[in-house]
C-alpha cells in the first residue's frame, strides 16, 4: 500500500485558534524535492454517540450555518485536552439529548477527512437511557431530539433524507450491533 516517500516537516505554527479548533501551517518539503505550505485542521478526537431507546435511534435536528439548514445527526463532540474518549461519549450524550445510558458499547473508529484535518471520530452505542434533561450550550440553542425506528433511519440515509458524513460513517460502523 503506497510507497515510503514521505513529506519532510521543515516548520509548523499555529495561524488560527478559537475553542473548537486550530488551523496550523506546515512548510513541507515533498518526496521529490518540491517545498510546498500544507494547512492542518486540529480537531483532535471527537465522540459520537448512537442512542438506542425502544428500537429507535435518538437524533438531534441541529442548525448548520455553513449550509444554513437543519441536519438529523447523532450526538457527538470534541474531547477536552486529557478527558478519555468514553467520559467525553458520556458528556456529549447527556448535553445533546439529555440521556444517561446503563451500558456504552464502542463501535468503531473512523478519520472522517485525512487529507484536511487531524480528527479521529470514536463511536458508541449507548443502551439502557434513562432521561435526565439536556444541558445545551448556547451554539446548540434550538436543536431538538427526534426518536427515528432503526430501520427507518437506513432508509433515510438511502433516501438523502440522512446526509451528515459523520452521522452516515457511525451507523455504519453501529449496524451490525444493532
Amino acid at each position: 500500500m503506497g510507497n515510503n516517500n514521505k513529506w519532510s516537516t521543515i516548520s509548523s505554527e499555529i495561524v488560527h485558534e478559537n475553542p473548537w479548533y486550530k488551523i496550523q501551517k506546515d512548510d513541507v518539503v515533498l518526496p521529490n524535492g518540491d517545498s510546498g505550505e500544507y494547512f492542518i485542521t486540529k480537531f483532535g478526537k471527537v465522540a459520537l454517540i448512537v442512542p438506542i431507546k425502544e428500537n429507535k435511534i435518538v437524533f438531534v435536528k441541529q442548525y448548520r450555518y455553513i449550509f444554513d439548514e437543519w441536519f438529523l445527526e447523532i450526538p457527538g463532540g470534541s474531547m477536552e485536552v486529557g478527558e478519555d474518549i468514553l467520559d467525553a461519549a458520556i458528556k456529549e450524550l447527556r448535553e445533546e439529548v439529555g440521556y444517561v445510558a446503563a451500558n456504552m458499547q464502542e463501535a468503531g473508529i473512523f478519520v472522517p477527512i485525512s487529507g484536511v484535518a487531524d480528527e479521529k471520530d470514536y463511536v458508541f452505542i449507548a443502551r439502557n437511557l434513562t432521561f435526565v434533561g439536556q444541558d445545551l450550550e448556547a451554539t446548540e440553542e434550538g436543536m431538538e431530539i427526534v426518536e427515528i425506528d432503526i430501520a427507518d433511519a437506513y432508509k433515510m440515509i438511502e433516501n438523502g433524507e440522512i446526509v451528515d458524513g459523520q452521522t452516515i460513517t457511525a451507523l455504519v460502523l453501529a449496524k451490525k450491533y444493532l
